[in-house]
């Protein structure tokens, strides 16, 4: 049964099934039902309980999924140009045009004092929400879809796509471009060094500057 279960996992169309019980059906969940939005958390939570089941099941080890200390010197700097680049695009974006980058859905989390929104929402985007999400998305997820194809491109474009839709009960375009992107970026920087967190400095940084944006246009 066991051997079963793992060449299951190994097969695109069960990674389609992923995709809809982990993202497609709680979108579809939120339509419904918008109060989901607000336990988001506790699926990304589960999301991490099954990560772990599927890669010790595949002796996908933690140096696998890219929780080493080699190479986060060179990853971290192959991937800050690209993070100072979202950096500039998100700081045109709000003073050219704010309006684009506004997520009604954290409107009232936002209307908070600044030592709230710190102690609140920063502290743990950055403590716990950062390394979960690259955890899941790139640490288990890519050498997962890899499990699958043996093509990169494949690989990369996927986990990107899965990033983004992930992200999509945030309804704004703009935003789901971006993780788009962060995707494709990251998952190729994944592949080169096997180093996340070098992965999680980035997105802490481009997070932080994002929810500011969003702090201030929340409470303007």
């Amino acid at each position: 049964m066991k051997i079963k279960i793992k060449r299951l996992v190994e097969f695109r169309l069960y990674l389609a099934i992923e995709l809809v019980i982990f993202v497609v059906f709680p979108l579809l969940i939120n339509e419904f039902w918008p109060q989901f939005f607000k336990i988001r958390h506790i699926i990304l939570g589960i999301g991490v309980v099954y990560a772990y089941a599927i890669a010790k099941s595949h002796d996908i080890s933690f140096s696998d999924m890219g929780l080493r200390k080699e190479n986060f010197k060179e990853s971290l700097r192959d991937v800050m140009p690209f993070t100072f680049v979202m950096i500039l695009v998100m700081t045109a974006c709000y003073l050219v045009v704010p309006g684009l980058m506004r997520v009604e859905q954290l409107d009232d989390v936002l209307q908070v004092s600044a030592v709230r929104f710190f102690f609140v929402v920063m502290l743990p985007y950055n403590v716990l929400s950062v390394p979960v999400q690259e955890f899941i998305f790139r640490g288990y997820y890519v050498p997962r879809v890899a499990l699958t194809s043996k093509h990169k491109i494949f690989t990369t474009i996927w986990s990107a796509l899965v990033f983004m839709f992930a992200h999509i009960l945030y309804y704004n375009i703009l935003f789901n471009i971006g993780t788009f992107a962060i995707g494709i970026v990251y998952a190729r920087n994944f592949f080169k060094y096997k180093n996340i967190y070098s992965l999680m400095v980035s997105h802490a940084i481009l997070g932080t500057i994002y929810s500011t944006i969003l702090y201030l246009l929340a409470t303007q």
